[in-house]
């Protein structure tokens, strides 16, 4: 915990002294971080179901883990490692998806047919993507012609 504290201190004063002896590129910094905050925010209202969802799974999983007998910080470091914010498409007719020619999902799939062989393999000489083994003669019919 307290080297947490220390590398929040350090930080900021880092932070102190780029702004001391940058101001002007320290606001065009600073203009573009709020832009992408901003821009974040504006996605967190647009579609807040992934958000929420990532979160109380956090949450109940911390507290299953803490039930469980585990120290915070074990609940955590689980919680951490399962939790994953996956993004939900937006539904057709809005957004990006009004210009997309296909739905989302759909694959680019080749009809069904079937497969050319190749002129090199004959179709019953190959069992399963194997040649099939030759037969030698045995040493009784090496002496034989056959008509």
């Amino acid at each position: 915990m307290k080297r947490i504290v220390l590398l929040f201190v350090f930080l900021a004063a880092a932070i102190g002294v780029e702004l001391q002896a940058n101001p002007g590129e320290s606001k065009q910094i600073a203009a573009l971080v709020m832009k992408a905050a901003l821009s974040v925010w504006d996605s967190i209202e647009a579609n807040p179901v992934p958000v929420a969802v990532a979160l109380g799974t956090f949450l109940l999983t911390v507290i299953f883990y803490k039930v469980k007998g585990k120290s915070l910080r074990e609940s955590v470091e689980v919680a951490a490692t399962r939790v994953m914010v996956v993004s939900v498409p937006p539904t057709a007719g809005t957004g990006e998806a009004a210009s997309c020619p296909r739905p989302f999902g759909a694959r680019n799939r080749m009809p069904a047919t079937r497969s050319r062989r190749s002129p090199t393999r004959s179709g019953p000489s190959r069992i399963g993507g194997r040649p099939r083994p030759r037969r030698l003669p045995t040493s009784k019919e090496s002496g034989r012609r056959r008509p």
